[in-house]
């Protein structure tokens, strides 16, 4: 969120919306290694990473509301990561939501607990539909 950075003034969401599409701001702290990204979509984007650069530049197609029609836009790195991960991380989230754990307590370390046996299982579950599909594919094994 915009406001959860100190020390790093950003340009405003209308002057950032009025240039054009694919255009993008990037802040950087060379002693921490952060960049802070600030890119125009449907809503103003703003991210921070230590794992990707804005050097790396790709290109996606979005809506125009001018030409009627999907044109290519350029879009930062860390954009298109956080868009390819995200799909990952919602669905974990899901799955670990529909059985989690029922343990109610005063003491906050058996929540983590709780959560860390939620994701285990989970996890168990993923390999084990895993193995049973690579075994209808392969009989043999």
């Amino acid at each position: 969120m915009q406001n959860r950075l100190r020390n790093c003034d950003m340009i405003r969401d209308k002057k950032l919306r009025k240039k054009l599409r694919g255009t993008f701001v990037q802040k950087t702290n060379n002693n921490k290694n952060i960049t802070v990204v600030k890119w125009p979509d449907n809503k103003c984007v703003t991210l921070s990473s230590t794992y990707c650069c804005v050097q790396h530049v790709d290109e996606v197609k979005r809506y125009s509301k001018v030409d009627k029609k999907k044109v290519v836009v350029s879009c930062p790195k860390v954009v298109k990561e956080y868009n390819h991960c995200m799909g990952v991380v919602d669905l974990f989230d899901m799955l670990v939501s529909l059985y989690r754990t029922g343990m109610k307590t005063r003491r906050w370390y058996f929540g983590i607990f709780s959560q860390i046996i939620d994701v285990c299982v989970n996890n168990a579950w993923l390999l084990y539909r895993r193995e049973m599909n690579m075994k209808k594919k392969n009989p043999k094994l």
